[in-house]
């Protein structure tokens, strides 16, 4: 059998100081003296014998590598071992990765990952379990088709391109779909205008650039934007450039740039309403290297909205601005973002915190992320040092090492196990993996996912509450809200979990939005445990309290209402509505989106209650008031 070193086994290798061992060590070879070295001779030797063996050896290098791991959580701790534990998860991701690819490309993909170590690195950077690995493969063997050595010296980008487009990608812009172009073709657009714009396209991190590989515009289109915009690094303020069709939203004509053609330089000309103009900022951005998102809320009125979101690079940090086209009176409320990795839709907090990944340093981005892999083992292995089976694998047995002044004959004690497998070593590894590098999504997924499969307790569920309030802060609560509501979800003792609902409230009381949806949450938890009483409770306290400050009160009125409606207690249901009623806001004659507002739909439902009742003069008065409300171009 033939030993082939890739320049990822060099890179290894030179990394620790080792030789190459023969692919496989005979049984008297000496031990090795530290843990590096023995990480780096099997991830060596794991490495080249699935090289040297054909396509299907990859699936045995990722249960090694998955085996190896596992040995070296159980033995080490990541903080004093950070290098072997960075190596091997690296080894670990590379063959799972591999391994997923097609089996008829296997070999190709292999090859051009192991002859690039680069590239290599930062395809184990972003790729994760929520990616489609196998497509991901295959638009990096399509990039490489396309452009051949350029995949390599842009390994950033051609690895954030695998992560976002190993799904289609599909924009719906009101009446307007746009399909973005393919992987191939977006990678041209960035190298060929490399120097025109804002992100460092070869350097990344990818995790940055990921939020420009989703552009949406045909070729052309992005090449329009470069010329118009490049060097704008406040893409965010184009969102007020593109002037808005009153005729479209007042009157219902068809817009201008869909008759014409939806595209960005149509859209400039023509205008459009929030939608178009938030597309057109986002796109642009993405065009010009500024990572930007398309954010779409309810306003405190209840208006539907969609703005733009940016990321602004101060000094060596970044920030998210996602103010942008966001209307004064709808500064708080919560935004939502579709995920250029996942394609799924997020809260615009849970993208917010990314901006502390952007500046973080790689190596304690890696070593986060190997802790979080390992934590994932740890947990699902059977067995455990302490309950009396052991654990997969077999102790990491290391040489004596030489021996000290006072006693030549010294060694160490045989290496033993320190951790246990299950739910507490695995809780106990992501606390370690967010002293590493907080802001890492997997974490938090991991953290999410532990509290799903096991009951975590009171003091674990506080930690990890207090530890996303440290990383969110005053700039996005709804993250920590996210993550709180996750973990209270696991919680079995109902009362236990309505104390800390009601915590939650009263932590929220400046933010009505999270403080209505607390309440909601802890009237379904309610209901779960059939104290309809309590439940009513809650939404009543919601809608009482805070009417006057957003859309998402129609929830808890609407949850109110079924019960009182199973209860036949419609006069209670009236009362509810009147009270409503008279705290919420009246729109302006300004307002554009009138007909969306909380006043005008709590005013026709509580005008339809009264139908119902037989109460139609008092009815006809309300709807006469929300008629006289109309803007006049409405009406």
């Amino acid at each position: 059998m033939r030993t082939i070193v890739h320049p990822f086994l060099a890179l290894i290798l030179a990394a620790s100081f080792v030789a190459i061992l023969p692919l496989r060590a005979p049984a008297s070879m000496e031990a090795p003296r530290s843990f590096s070295d023995f990480v780096a001779a099997e991830t060596t030797r794991i490495i080249t014998i699935a090289s040297d063996s054909g396509p299907n050896a990859w699936d045995a290098a990722r249960r090694e590598s998955e085996e190896l791991f596992l040995r070296l959580a159980l033995s080490t701790e990541p903080a004093r071992e950070a290098d072997s534990w960075r190596l091997a998860a690296r080894t670990l991701l590379l063959t799972r990765f591999i391994a997923a690819a097609p089996a008829g490309s296997r070999e190709r993909v292999a090859s051009l990952l192991l002859d690039n170590p680069d590239l290599a690195d930062n395809l184990v950077d972003i790729i994760n379990d929520q990616d489609d690995r196998a497509a991901a493969a295959s638009v990096l063997l399509a990039l490489h088709d396309a452009h051949g050595d350029a995949v390599a010296r842009f390994p950033a980008l051609a690895a954030a391109i695998c992560a976002v487009r190993d799904g289609p990608v599909v924009f719906r812009v009101n009446e307007n779909t746009k399909q973005a172009p393919t992987p191939e073709a977006i990678f041209e657009h960035f190298i060929r205008h490399e120097r025109r714009l804002s992100a460092d396209i070869r350097r990344g991190p990818p995790e940055l650039l990921a939020f420009l590989a989703d552009a949406a515009p045909d070729p052309e289109e992005l090449a329009w934007a470069v010329a118009r915009h490049a060097g704008n690094r406040q893409v965010g303020v184009l969102f007020n450039f593109i002037s808005y069709d009153v005729d479209h939203y007042l009157h219902g004509a068809e817009k201008r740039v869909t008759v014409e053609g939806f595209t960005l330089p149509n859209i400039q000309r023509y205008g459009g309403v929030c939608v178009d103009q938030g597309y057109y900022a986002a796109m642009v951005g993405k065009a010009i290297g500024v990572p930007a998102v398309m954010v779409t809320g309810v306003g405190r009125s209840g208006e539907g909205h969609l703005w733009v979101g940016y990321l602004r690079a101060r000094g060596r940090s970044f920030q998210w601005d996602m103010t942008e086209g966001r209307y004064a009176e709808s500064q708080y409320h919560t935004g939502a973002v579709r995920d250029p990795r996942t394609g799924r839709v997020v809260s615009e907090a849970a993208i917010g915190v990314t901006e502390q990944l952007f500046s973080a340093r790689r190596g304690e981005i890696r070593l986060a992320r190997a802790i979080v892999e390992a934590a994932a083992l740890v947990a699902r292995a059977p067995g455990g040092a302490s309950g009396g089976a052991e654990p997969p694998g077999a102790p990491i047995e290391l040489a004596p090492r030489p021996g000290r002044r006072d006693s030549p004959d010294a060694g160490p004690e045989p290496q033993r196990f320190i951790r246990d497998v299950g739910a507490d070593s695995a809780e106990t590894l992501l606390r370690q993996a967010h002293r590493a590098c907080a802001a890492i999504p997997e974490l938090w997924r991991a953290v999410e996912r532990l509290g799903a499969e096991t009951e975590l307790s009171v003091s674990q569920l506080n930690h990890w509450v207090d530890a996303a309030a440290r990383l969110a802060g005053d700039r996005w609560p709804e993250f920590t809200f996210d993550i709180t509501r996750s973990l209270l979800e696991t919680m079995r003792d109902d009362a236990l979990a309505a104390r800390a609902w009601d915590r939650v409230h009263q932590r929220y009381r400046n933010r009505p939005d999270l403080a209505v949806r607390a309440r909601v949450e802890l009237a379904e938890r309610a209901l779960k445990a059939g104290d309809a009483d309590a439940a009513y409770r809650s939404y009543e306290d919601a809608v009482r309290s805070f009417t006057g400050d957003g859309n998402y009160v129609l929830e808890a009125l609407d949850a109110a209402e079924r019960l009182l409606r199973e209860r036949r207690r419609i006069d209670l249901h009236l009362d509810l509505l009147s009270h409503a009623w008279r705290r919420a806001q009246r729109p302006t004659n300004a307002t554009m989106l009138y007909e969306q507002s909380v006043w005008v739909q709590l005013g026709r439902r509580y005008a339809s209650a009264l139908t119902s009742a037989g109460r139609a003069n008092e009815a006809k008065a309300i709807l006469r008031q929300i008629d006289s409300g109309r803007p006049q171009a409405a009406r």
